[in-house]
């Protein structure tokens, strides 16, 4: 306040209370309004219909919001038989929790490329036709870009926290569990939004 005294200042929590049921974004908002501040709508990205590669992010900063490796190792050689385009990323956390040895293995096997800024990641996802990945803030970021998105849920509520965008489908079981619900099959019959 000393530093920019003409400034209006504004306390957000950025976790919701325990009982609340809405979006985490109407949570933010909720709490800039009890604060006299209203903010208008943020313009939304148009669903973006393009030709180029699918972007397949196997990360997140949760590792309990990460669907098993193998899965995304079977869903991208699946891909492979099937003529499909991909680019895999990995990101800072990959390099962090992944043991070398894999994220070589990712590198050779599956062309992985490693991102390590968000403007990096803005400009690949800017040549992308559509985005699979976790619960993670790449999904958020290429579903707020307007990318068609397929985000994979587990352990966290996608009416709470999942991504907002004009193209997104989430795949989420009907009350939060392990990434294991998911099956290679069921991510393979709902790629059918990204095309």
């Amino acid at each position: 306040r000393r530093l920019a005294p003409q400034s209006r200042i504004a306390f957000v929590n950025p976790r919701p209370v325990v009982d609340w049921t809405g979006h985490l974004s109407t949570w933010h908002r909720r709490q800039l309004v009890d604060q006299d501040i209203v903010l208008p709508d943020a313009p939304m990205s148009p669903a973006v219909r393009r030709s180029g590669p699918l972007i397949v992010h196997p990360g997140s900063g949760g590792r309990d919001k990460c669907w098993p490796v193998g899965r995304f190792e079977r869903l991208l050689t699946a891909f492979r038989h099937g003529g499909q385009e991909v680019r895999v990323l990995l990101g800072e956390v990959e390099l962090e929790t992944w043991p070398p040895t894999m994220i070589e293995a990712w590198r050779r096997d599956y062309q992985a490329e490693l991102i390590e800024t968000l403007d990096s990641l803005r400009r690949v996802l800017d040549t992308a036709g559509g985005y699979i990945g976790n619960d993670s803030g790449p999904t958020h970021l290429a579903a707020a870009m307007g990318l068609p998105t397929l985000a994979l849920f587990g352990p966290t509520d996608p009416r709470r926290w999942g991504p907002c965008g004009p193209a997104v489908t989430v795949l989420a079981p009907p009350k939060p569990r392990e990434m294991t619900w998911l099956d290679v099959a069921t991510v393979l019959a709902a790629c059918g939004v990204l095309v």
